[in-house]
């Protein structure tokens, strides 16, 4: 499906707003659980949000193919099975959410606009809704409006919200991430025979939007041979979590065993949720060590170019007071520190007391042939030093 990017999709406005809708959502569930599930069906709720996208990109959006998105979103939302039935959201509401934040986004930006979508006329029985579930719509859509005018009133607070601090107290905006499954049919040209490649990714635009592909050497190859026409991709699920688009990802392996189906690319199987292993405590053997130090000996670990942007990075920096006072009390906080050799007893700050004590310290037991040196080249230094400082006073 080809969407113009220009002029079409708020693209970030839709990511923020449906991270928001989630936060706000977890923290006023009990409130609002009824309004939200309406006890409607998933298909009620389906049909609902179909009928209202397509008057909002009527109205809204008119360069967007609405029966091609349509039809794409519709196939994989219903015949998507691995959406968390965990989530603060059901299937139902979820699909409603990202079908209406679209046409909503649009629609309610008038009071006339939205006087003439509650109207019968557009919520009408030609559109083969039922009186019953069009009252749930127009309560589902009241409820919409309503928290519409919440987002207004704290959209300076909420969009501040959304800045990030890193590890070095600099702050920047990030876009949030949508985590998403999805599925890769690869058909070479002039044959019938399909197979399938299965994954998940996280991106910051949405997924219809996303033109990678996937990760795996196996499937760029096959688009270096043969283009990116071989290659659809069709969404199977969106998450609010990475944990979430993991699971469903690990359910669909283990369901499909897509490491000996021959009809998939995959050439493993994730079988595991962690992101992260802890080997605290684990030991590297005198073995692992050596190929390590043999494979990183020689390596550039920048080139000209990089250094050349690195060093026009850093001389560019500006340090505030702020920071300048957090490295002066971290530094003071370290030199306060006062430790005692256990070879020789001198006590002394902890980073010079470690340049020539301890394992290096002249008492002890087997000093490095290294500190050594040092020292005696310290020696002759000062040496030097104070017989210059003689000539000078005489």
């Amino acid at each position: 499906m080809e969407i113009k990017r220009i002029n079409l999709l708020h693209v970030h406005e839709f990511i923020l707003l449906n991270r928001i809708f989630f936060t706000w959502l977890s923290k006023n569930s009990s409130k609002c659980s009824e309004k939200l599930a309406l006890n409607c069906s998933q298909q009620d709720v389906f049909t609902i949000a179909t009928q209202l996208l397509s008057y909002g990109i009527r109205n809204g959006y008119k360069n967007l193919n609405v029966s091609t998105f349509l039809s794409q979103w519709s196939e994989s939302y219903q015949l998507d099975k691995a959406i968390s039935r965990d989530s603060i959201l059901n299937h139902s509401v979820f699909v409603a959410i990202n079908f209406l934040v679209y046409g909503v986004f649009s629609i309610f930006s008038t009071l006339k606009a939205q006087e003439r979508l509650l109207n019968e006329d557009v919520l009408s029985k030609n559109t083969g809704i039922e009186r019953s579930i069009r009252e749930k719509a127009r309560n589902f859509l009241e409820f919409l409006s309503n928290f519409k005018e919440v987002l207004l009133q704290n959209w300076d607070n909420l969009l501040n919200s959304s800045e990030n601090v890193d590890n070095k107290s600099k702050t920047k905006k990030q876009k949030p991430k949508i985590y998403y499954t999805y599925r890769l049919t690869y058909q070479e040209p002039g044959s019938d025979i399909k197979k399938y490649y299965m994954g998940y990714r996280g991106c910051t635009t949405h997924p219809l939007l996303d033109e990678s592909f996937s990760s795996s050497n196996l499937v760029k190859e096959l688009k270096r041979q043969h283009g990116s026409k071989c290659l659809k991709k069709k969404i199977l699920g969106i998450y609010l979590t990475q944990q979430e688009a993991l699971a469903s990802e690990v359910l669909y392996h283990e369901t499909l065993k897509v490491d000996t189906n021959k009809a998939f690319l995959n050439q493993a199987k994730q079988t595991t949720t962690a992101f992260f292993y802890d080997n605290t405590g684990s030991i590297q053997t005198d073995e692992s060590n050596e190929k390590c130090s043999i494979t990183l000996k020689g390596r550039n670990r920048f080139t000209t170019e990089g250094l050349a942007r690195l060093i026009a990075y850093q001389t560019a920096r500006e340090c505030s007071d702020s920071d300048r006072e957090a490295l002066r009390q971290a530094a003071l906080a370290r030199n306060a520190q006062k430790v005692v050799c256990r070879y020789c007893g001198n006590e002394g700050q902890v980073t010079a007391m470690h340049r020539w004590h301890f394992e290096n310290c002249k008492k002890a037991p087997n000093p490095s042939q290294k500190s050594i040196k040092e020292r005696e080249e310290l020696r002759q230094r000062m040496l030097g030093f104070n017989t210059n400082k003689e000539k000078d006073t005489e």
